[in-house]
């Protein structure tokens, strides 16, 4: 499995060239906006993303009035991206829709954002980190991820990151989420947290969740349309812990596989049916569901 890159310099390829101003606690983007001219301000609104994230304090806001392209995104910031009012990020090439790579503690919330990768574009959101000790806080809440060649989130920090999914939609692509943290023995050191909350996650071609150590929670989620050759709708690998609830796992090739060191609690209000494999056995520790073949409502 093609692993995702991990550190990306890529400030030069979105901060412009400005001059020095105060930082605002809430910035403009606009599509009448200009980049060159902007001030982060209402009269004056910024035409992406990113250079508003450069004239916003951080812990700041990036709002937007209405309808436009904006990324993509790059920050190393606390910042909150609101989307509302019609925001969307169009990224295309080995790249990153929004691509967040801080070296101190964090928090950042993308919302409301549609993020298309125009059926080329590598990494719909990238969580990595210049650091290995901070702490990283992200929410991603309300967005449309779709369009993407390769992963549609992506957490591959060396420091401890804490990611929230909730009420967003993740489309197509060879993998919807994928978590990969280092270690190779227990316990694993600096790994992350993630958590899903009534997010959808249709048509990945590999897996719709891969997660490599670090821990996991699904809950009142959906995963399915996973059917590439050997694809499975949740895969845990290395010292990865899952506990998936109220959850439909259904129309995958392979529904749940856990490997050996990782294990998965898979609760009675999940419903893994109706995938070609249900529960391959992959050699990992699955609590609360049958075995291989077809597995009922439990």
């Amino acid at each position: 499995m093609k692993l995702p890159r991990i550190g990306i310099g890529a400030a030069g390829a979105f901060l412009f060239a400005t001059s020095l101003t105060a930082q605002l606690p809430q910035t403009w983007v606009s599509a009448t906006g200009n980049d060159s001219t902007c001030t982060g301000t209402t009269a004056k609104p910024c035409a992406s993303f990113s250079q508003a994230i450069f004239l916003t304090a951080p812990g700041g806001t990036v709002s937007v009035p209405g309808p436009g392209n904006y990324g993509p995104a790059y920050t190393t910031q606390s910042i909150t991206i609101d989307g509302t009012g019609g925001g969307s990020i169009n990224f295309a090439g080995d790249a990153e829709g929004i691509l967040l790579e801080p070296s101190a503690n964090v928090n950042i919330v993308p919302r409301n954002l549609a993020i298309h990768g125009s059926g080329t574009g590598a990494y719909a959101i990238y969580i990595a980190s210049l650091g290995t000790a901070n702490t990283m806080n992200v929410v991603i809440d309300g967005c449309l991820i779709d369009g993407f060649s390769n992963y549609g989130v992506t957490v591959g920090s060396n420091s401890p990151t804490f990611v929230t999914m909730r009420n967003t939609m993740i489309q197509g692509g060879q993998i919807g989420v994928f978590t990969s943290q280092n270690g190779t023995t227990a316990p694993v050191t600096n790994n992350s947290h993630v958590s899903l909350d009534h997010v959808n996650i249709q048509g990945a071609t590999e897996e719709g969740v891969y997660t490599r150590n670090g821990n996991m929670d699904i809950n009142n989620s959906n995963i399915t349309g996973i059917m590439g050759s050997g694809a499975a709708g949740i895969v845990a690998d290395t010292y990865a812990a899952l506990n998936v609830q109220s959850t439909m796992i259904t129309g995958n090739n392979i529904g749940v596989c856990i490997y050996p060191n990782s294990t998965a609690i898979i609760g009675t209000s999940t419903l893994v049916a109706d995938n070609t494999t249900n529960n391959l056995a992959c050699g990992g520790t699955v609590q609360g569901m049958a075995g291989p073949g077809p597995s009922p409502k439990l």
